[in-house]
């Protein structure tokens, strides 16, 4: 992978992950928003409010804690990709390197080669 393709695939990771989180964010807090505004608005007694508002957090917290697992989720997963990926580009790099070493290993044996006949020919 070259050096700008790692930058911007770098960027673009970021670029998701804090995508996530705003959207988490703003997720949490319209929720919150909402039921503090709804409860303020409807007319009913203390009591039945605050049994609303224990009840709407909880289903909240649960929103929120399914929310956040599957970010984790997603999260592992492009890890996993990631990964894979990284390792693909490795062999792959592996491999050339190799062949480049193996040529200039087989050209060093054919100018060696060449000295020799040349030095051969001069002793004649």
């Amino acid at each position: 992978m070259r050096h700008e393709d790692h930058e911007e695939y770098e960027h673009e990771m970021k670029r998701k992950g804090s995508n996530a989180g705003a959207l988490f964010t703003g997720f949490l807090l319209g929720g919150i928003a909402g039921i503090i505004a709804a409860f303020l608005m409807a007319p009913q007694s203390g009591d039945e409010t605050r049994a609303q508002i224990r009840e709407k957090s909880m289903e909240l917290k649960g929103r929120a804690k399914d929310t956040v697992e599957e970010t984790r989720m997603r999260a592992e997963q492009k890890i996993a990709e990631t990964r894979a990926l990284a390792g693909e580009k490795i062999q792959d790099i592996s491999g050339r390197v190799e062949e480049v070493a193996r040529t200039t290993r087989q050209q060093g044996e054919e100018l060696t080669q060449q000295a020799q006949n040349t030095n051969n020919v001069e002793n004649m």
